[in-house]
């Protein structure tokens, strides 16, 4: 086995921990923030590494060294004092799975409210939240590999002179691997709930475009009806000027139903409530046709429509233009 830390580098990781620490919190220099923050976080991670290596090497009796090389590396080469118990350090096992289980735990509430947050949003958050909860599983193994490393009859501490059993993860480890892999969970939930987001206003912006397609062919229709001056004897011209829910329609009855229809390419009105993802079931499509404009609205959005989405507050549009209403 092989000297992990002696005193010259656990020094001179202190110094540089120092030097750099000091130069993050002055901030002379933009530059000299950025390398203060870069260097001295792991040099402080170094320097407390070697520490704890330190009270492992005293606990088994060993000198700490100031300089590995002169012992060449090994372990075995180092001045023991005295001898000591069989794995003094079985503990961090246990402290190790009970940490990672703390993390299981924080980040599954974390993935349950988004799960009940963006619900409606079906696959995209199913899909995701799956993602989320099989990596947070992984924290499950773990702690069972923490608990199986307790075993002093398997598994050693790395500063214990025994070939014969396997080395079980020191603190250091534990806490390194904890980091790394805190870092994958969050940028998990932070890609679902991004992604979700993203999903949630490309629909809701696909459905203002319908009914924007929606009120241009309304719009088309019945200028066409008013110059061919049809619209009095018309009943269905006269609904839609006192505003109408078109996908109630159905089947086409008369000549300018049959006319908007072919317009919309359908063959039943109630084919539009299809088109639209932000309806709270069967999508209400409302036309109104005044004053030479037709104006479109979904009737019955999902409420998170006018919760979470951050251009629209209801799937409405008029003139030439969308109306966000804001």
């Amino acid at each position: 086995m092989k000297i992990k830390y002696d005193k010259a580098t656990a020094q001179t990781a202190k110094c540089c921990a120092i030097i750099f620490s000091a130069l993050l919190l002055i901030g002379l220099v933009i530059m000299a923030v950025y390398s203060g923050a870069l260097i001295c976080v792991p040099c402080w991670g170094v320097y407390l590494f070697a520490r704890l290596y330190f009270v492992r090497l005293r606990a088994y009796g060993y000198e700490i060294p100031e300089h590995k090389k002169k012992y060449g590396d090994k372990l075995s080469e180092l001045v023991r004092i005295q001898d000591a118990e069989t794995s003094l350090f079985a503990k961090h096992s246990k402290i190790g799975a009970c940490i990672y289980i703390a993390i299981f735990c924080v980040f599954m509430v974390i993935d349950t409210v988004y799960l009940f947050k963006w619900n409606f949003m079906k696959e995209t958050c199913y899909f995701w939240y799956v993602i989320c909860v099989v990596l947070n599983l992984l924290w499950i193994v773990l702690a069972g590999i923490m608990r199986k490393q307790e075993n002093k009859d398997k598994y050693r501490d790395d500063v214990e002179p025994d070939d014969g059993r396997k080395e079980r993860w020191n603190l250091e480890n534990i806490i390194i691997f904890a980091i790394c892999f805190m870092a994958v969970c969050a940028i998990a939930i932070n890609l679902a709930v991004s992604t979700t987001k993203y999903v949630f206003e490309a629909q809701i912006d696909g459905d203002m475009l319908q009914a924007d397609s929606i009120r241009r062919d309304v719009l088309s229709v019945m200028k066409e009806y008013e110059r061919d001056g049809k619209q009095a004897s018309s009943a269905s011209y006269r609904a839609i000027c006192n505003g109408v829910v078109l996908t109630e329609w159905k089947t086409p009855e008369d000549e300018l139903q049959c006319s908007l229809a072919e317009k919309l390419q359908i063959a039943d009105f109630g084919e539009l409530a299809n088109d639209f993802k932000m309806a709270d079931g069967q999508a209400r499509i409302y036309v109104q046709y005044r004053d030479g404009n037709a104006i479109v609205e979904l009737l019955n959005p999902i409420g998170e429509v006018e919760k979470n989405s951050r251009v629209y507050r209801r799937i409405y549009v008029e003139s030439d233009y969308y109306s966000h209403g804001r």
